[in-house]
């Protein structure tokens, strides 16, 4: 049985982070089944509540580190698994599962770089002007709509091993949303 102190440590914000968990678990499902377009609809969907759980904690002053680590989790469901897994359901290969893992791989550890990172946000909600390599998250927007646009299956093992390079990397992605 879950302790009620868990429950009581459970904010506004993090209700919308564990909907990004659960709307990236639902992409798997519907790719699993063969449903492409509402398995990237479901990413998408993720994606807006990526962006609202962050806009809340910011508006609310009320981020906890409880909702960071939520936010890293429900991130790597939503934005490394789900997209790994549905162009690998989409294009079956060797690249693809190859891509898929170093997109995960990635995308793990992105996250722990920008959770424990010196210079993060205080948790008042003071936000850096960018990132340090590509945010997760842009996997929300990328394969869904290199799904969309129907791009070749060739195409998607270079997609997959850029978008992971780019998380990795030092460079500076600037923040548009604050």
């Amino acid at each position: 049985m879950v302790s009620e102190s868990l429950w009581k440590q459970v904010k506004t914000a993090d209700v919308f982070t564990l909907l990004n968990g659960i709307f990236g678990f639902s992409a798997i499902l519907a790719s699993f089944q063969g449903n492409f377009p509402l398995g990237t609809a479901f990413i998408l969907f993720a994606v807006i509540f990526d962006y609202l759980d962050g806009k809340i904690a910011r508006l609310s002053k009320k981020a906890s580190s409880l909702g960071k680590e939520l936010d890293s989790l429900a991130d790597i469901i939503s934005f490394g698994v789900a997209p790994a897994f549905l162009v690998y359901a989409l294009y079956p290969s060797w690249p693809v599962l190859v891509g898929g893992m170093l997109l995960l791989v990635a995308g793990m550890l992105r996250l722990a770089r920008y959770n424990v990172r010196e210079d993060a946000p205080a948790e008042q909600g003071e936000v850096n002007s960018h990132f340090i390599g590509m945010p997760i998250t842009m996997n929300g927007f990328i394969f869904p709509l290199a799904v969309y646009l129907g791009l070749s299956p060739a195409f998607f093992p270079y997609l997959l091993l850029l978008s992971a390079l780019l998380m990795v990397s030092s460079v500076r992605f600037r923040r548009f949303i604050h």
